[in-house]
C-alpha cells in the first residue's frame, strides 16, 4: 500500500520495557520480526514523506490500550494482526476482556465502546501449515462453530475448537485380501451401515433389554418421532425427485428403452408365477398367504435414485455402464412407481371396503393434483430463477417457499388418502434442475436429510422390527421370491444387451446394479406395511433382502468391472511418435473462462499450420449439482437448458471459434461439455481422448498459485486422468505469463520457452513438443540438457533409454538447423540434486513457458539427495520445485507425461505415491 502515490502510511511498533517485565520471544520470531521490519523501512525509504514509522515503548495491556485510545480521528483504515503469543506483555492484564475472538485483542478494543473512533479495520491471519498439522488453533476460542448458511452465531458459551488431520479411508468396496486390499481401508455403501445400525437399535439387539428400548424409544416421544419420520420421508423422495433428469429419457434410444423395459417385465414374469406356486404348494398364516403377489412386485421394482447412489459410491457413474444403468433405470423406476401406485389405490379401496367409485375418485384426484403441480407449481419456480441474477444464489424466501410447497402438497395428498412419498417425488421431478435452484435446495437439504434425518428415520422405522419373531418358512419363501426377482432383472437385462450387441464385460456388471436395493425399496416396504399388505416381520425380512443383494452385488461389481481397461490402448499415442506432417489431435479441458487465454495461447505457439494441422477438441468441465444422471454431450450455442446451467460456456466456445478461424491449421474444432461429479470426471476425459483417438490432453493445474486456492477435487481429477489416460498428457501451470503480456488476438511477439532435458520418456515427449514449438516464426526456444558428472557418480542409465535420449537430441539439433537464431541447445553438468536445484535458480526472469517432463529415474544422480523434498507427486521433481517459493521467478510451466503402455498395464496395481518415478504409472 505504501508504493501508492495517493497513501499515507503510519506504522507504530509497541516496544516491551519495564524492569519487571520478563518475557522472552521465541528467537526465530525475534529475527523474523526484525528481517520484517527492515525490510520494510529499506523498502519504504524513497518514501519518507508519506511513510512515518514509530516506536512506542508500553509494559503491559493498559499500556498498549493507551496507546489505541491515543490515535486521533484523522485514520481510514487500521491494519492489525489478529494473533499474538498469550504471555506477550503487550496483553498482560488485559487478554480476558476480549469479547469477539475471531478478531484478536487489538481490533477487539478498537470495535469497543471504549474506542470512539470510527475507523475501517483489517484484521489479517498469516496462513500457517504447523498450525494445520497439529491442530495448531487450539488457543482460539469461538462463541459456537460456523453453521450450515456459514454465518457467524453469539451469545452462547465459548468452546474450544480443535483442528486436526484426519486420515479419510475410501469409499466403494474392498475387493478382498486376495486382491491385497484391506477391507477396514474401504467404507461401505453408507445406507447398508445405517440400515444394519436401524437392526441393531431395534428389539433383535439393543432393545431387547427394557431399559434402553425406554431410552432409546420412549413413550411420551412416540408422536414426535413418528411425525420426524414422516417429514424426513417427504424430503427423502423429494429429493430422489430433484436428481431425476426426465429429459434423459427423450434422448434414451431403443437399447436404453429395451432394457428399461424388459428389466422391470421379466422379473415380474419369473416372480408373479413363483409366488402363486407357493401359495399353492406351501401353508402360511393369512397375511403372508395373501401377500406373496405384493412381494413379488415390490422385489421386482428397480429404483433410480438407489442405482444412481450405487454408482456414484462405486465411482462409476461416468462410465459406460454408468450411462446405461441410469438411462434404463430411469425408464424402469417410472414403470415401477404407476404399477405401485395403482396397485395401492386398489389395496386402500379393498381395505376401506368400499367400491369403485372411492378407488376412481382417489385416482383421478391424483391426476388433479400432479396437474396442478406441473402447470401451477413448476412455472413458480421457473419464475423464480429468471428472479435471479446471474452469478447470483437464490433468495432465502424462494427455497422457503418451495419447501412450503412441498410440505402443503404432502399434507393435501395425505388428506386425499394417497401417501406422502408419490407426491414428494414427483414435486421434485417438477423442480428445474441444476443450478441456481436445484442446486441450491440439494445443498440446503441433503446434509441435513443424511445426515440427521435419514438415521432417525431408520432407527424409528425399526423401533418393532424383531428378527427373534421370524418365521424359518417365511424368510425362506420371501428370500427366495427376492433371489428369483433379481435372477429375472440379471437375466431380462444380460438378453437385451446381447440383442443390442453390448459385450458381457457389460451387460452382466449391468445387470448385478439393477439388482440392487436401497433406500426407496426400504420406503415402498414400509408402505405396504402401512397399507397391511406386510406385517412387522415381514418388514423385517425384506430389509433384510437389502442387505444381502447389494452387500452380494458391490463387492463383486467391484472385482469384475473396471472402466479403466478400455482406456489401455495398443498403440502410443504421444507427441514424439505422431509423424511431423500429420495432424496432431489435441483434447484441451477448461472448467472456467480463466482457463481460456493461457490454454489459447499454447495451442497458437504449437504453429498449427497447413503444413503441420491440428484438430482441437475443447471439453468443458462442470460439476454436477442438484442432478443425478451425468452428461457427456457435444456443445450446441443454441442450447438453452446448457447454457442455464453453465452460463460461461458460450463465451469459452466462442474463444475458441475465433482461435480457430485465425489458425487455418486448425482443421477440426469439437466443443464438449461434461456435466458429473469431480470424482468421476476424469471417465470422461478419458472417453472423449480415446474417441477422437488424440495424442494429447492438457488439463489445467489445480492450484493458484500466487493466489494460494487450490481444490483438492481438481487435484484428483488430473492425478486420476495421469494414471489411466490412453494417450499422452500436459498439465498447464498458468503463472499470468502467458495472458498478462499480450491478447490472445494478437500475433506472437518472442515468445521464450524453455526446455530442461534430463532424460526419459516424459522429457523426451516434452522435447517433441518444444521441437513443434520452435518452427514457430516468433517463438524463442532454449533447451538446457543436464550432464552427470563427477568421479563419485556410479549412475549408468539403462542402454536404451540412453539410446533413445540421444537419439531425441539428435532428431531435435537436426530439426532445428534453420532456426539456430531463434533455438539455443545448451549442456549444464551437475553432481546431485542439490546441483540440478542450483541450475533451475540460475534460470532468469526471460521466459514465458518452461517445459518438463513429469517422472524421472529414481536412481538418476540428478535427484541424489533431493528427492524426498518433492511435495506435489504429480507435477513430479523439476517442476515441484519451479513451483516452490525458493523459485522466486514466475514463469508458467507445462508438465508433460509420455503414455506408456506399460504403465497402463498395472495402473491399477500402483497409487499415487508412485508418480514420480519413470518405473511407474
Amino acid at each position: 500500500m505504501a508504493q501508492h502515490a495517493n497513501v499515507n502510511l503510519s506504522v507504530i511498533r509497541l516496544i516491551a520495557n519495564g524492569d519487571d517485565n520478563k518475557y522472552i520471544m521465541n528467537g526465530m520470531e525475534r529475527m523474523l520480526d526484525e528481517d520484517a521490519i527492515t525490510d520494510f523501512r529499506l523498502a519504504t525509504i524513497d518514501n519518507n514523506d508519506r511513510v512515518v514509522y514509530k516506536e512506542v515503548g508500553v509494559t503491559d495491556g493498559i499500556g498498549t490500550i493507551n496507546v489505541l485510545r491515543s490515535i486521533d480521528n484523522s485514520y481510514d483504515l487500521i491494519l492489525v494482526g489478529r494473533r499474538h503469543n498469550k504471555d506477550s506483555p503487550f496483553l498482560k492484564g488485559s487478554a480476558e476482556w476480549i469479547e469477539i475472538l475471531e478478531l484478536g485483542f487489538i481490533a477487539d478494543m478498537l470495535i469497543s465502546t471504549d474506542f470512539r473512533r470510527k475507523v475501517s479495520i483489517l484484521v489479517v491471519q498469516q496462513h500457517d501449515l504447523a498450525s494445520q498439522a497439529v491442530s495448531g488453533f487450539k488457543d482460539l476460542l469461538l462463541p459456537t462453530p460456523i453453521n450450515s448458511s456459514q454465518s457467524w452465531t453469539f451469545g452462547f458459551k465459548s468452546r474450544l475448537v480443535k483442528a486436526q488431520c484426519i486420515h479419510l479411508k475410501r469409499t466403494g468396496s474392498c475387493r478382498g485380501i486376495f486382491y491385497r486390499e484391506d477391507p477396514f481401508d474401504f467404507i461401505e455403501p453408507v445406507f447398508l451401515m445405517q440400515l444394519i445400525a436401524g437392526f441393531i437399535a431395534g428389539p433383535s439387539a439393543l432393545s431387547r433389554n427394557p431399559i434402553i428400548k425406554n431410552k432409546l424409544f420412549p413413550q411420551p416421544s412416540k408422536y414426535v418421532q413418528e411425525t420426524l419420520s414422516i417429514i424426513a420421508s417427504i424430503f427423502i423422495f423429494f429429493l430422489a425427485g430433484v436428481r431425476m433428469d426426465i429429459g434423459t429419457i427423450k434422448h434414451s434410444g431403443k437399447k436404453e428403452w429395451a432394457i428399461g423395459i424388459f428389466s422391470f417385465v421379466i422379473p415380474m414374469l419369473f416372480s408373479l408365477p413363483t409366488a402363486f406356486l407357493f401359495k399353492r404348494i406351501l401353508s402360511f398364516n393369512s397375511l403372508l398367504h395373501g401377500s406373496l403377489f405384493m412381494v413379488a412386485f415390490l422385489m421386482s421394482s428397480t429404483s433410480f435414485n438407489v442405482v444412481a447412489n450405487f454408482l456414484y459410491e462405486l465411482k462409476l457413474l461416468n462410465s459406460e455402464l454408468g450411462r446405461l444403468a441410469m438411462s434404463s433405470s430411469m425408464i424402469s423406476v417410472l414403470l415401477s412407481w404407476f404399477s405401485l401406485d395403482i396397485g395401492m389405490i386398489f389395496k386402500q379401496t379393498m381395505m376401506n371396503g368400499h367400491g369403485v367409485n372411492s378407488g376412481l375418485m382417489l385416482f383421478f384426484s391424483t391426476v388433479a393434483m400432479v396437474f396442478f403441480m406441473y402447470s401451477v407449481l413448476r412455472p413458480i419456480m421457473l419464475w423464480m430463477i429468471e428472479q435471479t441474477e446471474e452469478g447470483r444464489p437464490l433468495k432465502q424466501s424462494y427455497l422457503y417457499s418451495i419447501f412450503l410447497m412441498v410440505l402443503g402438497c404432502c399434507w393435501l395428498s395425505e388428506s386425499l388418502g394417497k401417501h406422502v412419498a408419490f407426491t414428494a417425488a414427483f414435486l421434485g421431478m417438477c423442480v428445474p434442475g441444476g443450478p441456481p435452484l436445484g442446486s441450491a435446495l440439494e445443498e440446503k437439504v441433503e446434509c441435513f436429510v443424511t445426515g440427521v434425518l435419514l438415521p432417525f428415520y431408520l432407527v424409528v422405522n425399526f423401533e418393532d422390527v424383531d428378527l427373534y419373531r421370524i418365521d424359518l418358512k417365511a424368510f425362506l419363501v420371501i428370500q427366495s421370491l427376492c433371489l428369483i426377482a433379481a435372477f429375472g432383472k440379471f437375466l431380462g437385462t444380460v438378453l437385451t444387451c446381447s440383442y443390442f450387441h453390448v459385450p458381457l464385460s457389460e451387460s452382466i456388471p449391468l445387470g448385478l446394479v439393477l439388482c440392487t436395493l436401497g433406500l426407496l425399496d426400504l420406503q415402498f416396504y414400509k408402505s405396504a406395511q402401512l397399507l397391511g399388505y406386510i406385517d412387522s416381520p415381514l418388514f423385517g425380512v425384506l430389509s433384510l433382502s437389502i442387505i444381502i443383494v447389494t452387500g452380494f452385488v458391490a463387492p463383486v461389481v467391484k472385482v469384475i468391472y473396471n472402466p479403466s481397461r478400455k482406456y489401455r490402448s495398443y498403440k502410443k499415442r504421444t507427441l514424439q511418435h505422431n509423424k511431423r506432417h500429420d495432424e496432431l489431435s489435441i483434447l484441451v479441458c477448461v472448467y472456467d473462462h480463466e482457463n481460456v487465454p493461457a490454454l489459447i495461447n499454447l495451442l497458437e505457439a504449437t504453429n498449427p499450420i497447413r503444413d503441420h494441422p491440428m484438430a482441437i477438441y475443447l471439453l468443458q468441465l462442470v460439476e454436477l449439482v442438484g442432478r443425478a444422471a451425468p452428461r457427456l454431450i457435444p456443445y450446441q450455442p443454441d442450447d438453452h437448458k446448457i447454457n442455464e446451467s453453465q452460463r460461461s460456456g458460450r463465451a469459452i466456445f466462442n474463444a475458441f471459434k475465433i482461435f480457430e478461424r485465425n489458425n487455418p491449421g486448425v482443421n477440426t474444432m469439437q466443443a464438449f461439455i461434461s456435466i458429473a461429479p469431480y470424482a468421476t470426471m476424469h471417465d470422461d476425459i478419458c472417453t472423449l481422448a480415446l474417441d477422437k483417438r488424440v495424442c494429447f490432453i492438457i488439463v489445467p493445474f489445480h492450484k493458484h498459485i500466487d493466489e494460494g486456492v487450490e481444490s483438492v477435487s481438481r487435484r484428483n481429477i488430473n492425478q486420476n486422468v495421469l494414471m489411466i489416460a490412453p494417450c499422452s498428457v500436459g498439465i498447464l501451470i498458468d503463472r499470468g505469463t502467458m495472458t498478462s503480456r499480450r491478447s490472445i488476438l494478437q500475433s506472437w511477439v518472442y515468445f521464450r520457452v524453455l526446455m530442461i532435458f534430463l532424460g526419459d520418456a516424459d522429457d523426451r515427449e516434452a522435447l517433441s513438443f518444444a521441437m513443434r514449438m520452435a518452427q514457430h516464426p516468433n517463438v524463442n526456444l532454449s533447451v538446457i540438457r543436464l550432464i552427470a558428472t563427477g568421479d563419485d557418480n556410479i549412475y549408468i542409465m539403462n542402454g536404451m533409454e540412453r539410446m533413445l535420449d540421444e537419439d531425441a537430441i539428435t532428431d531435435f539439433r537436426l530439426a532445428t538447423i534453420d532456426n539456430s537464431d531463434r533455438v539455443v541447445y545448451k549442456e549444464v553438468g551437475v553432481t546431485d540434486g542439490i546441483g540440478t536445484i542450483n541450475v533451475l535458480r540460475s534460470i532468469d526472469n526471460s521466459y514465458d513457458l518452461i517445459l518438463v517432463g513429469r517422472r524421472h529415474n529414481k536412481d538418476s544422480p540428478f535427484l541424489k539427495g533431493s528427492a524426498e523434498w518433492i511435495e506435489i507427486l504429480e507435477l513430479g521433481f523439476i517442476a515441484d520445485m519451479l513451483i516452490s517459493t525458493d523459485f522466486k521467478r514466475k514463469v508458467s510451466i507445462l508438465v508433460v507425461q509420455q503414455h506408456d503402455l506399460a504403465s497402463q498395464a498395472v495402473s491399477s496395481k500402483h497409487r499415487l505415491s508412485h508418480l514420480y518415478s519413470c518405473e511407474l504409472p
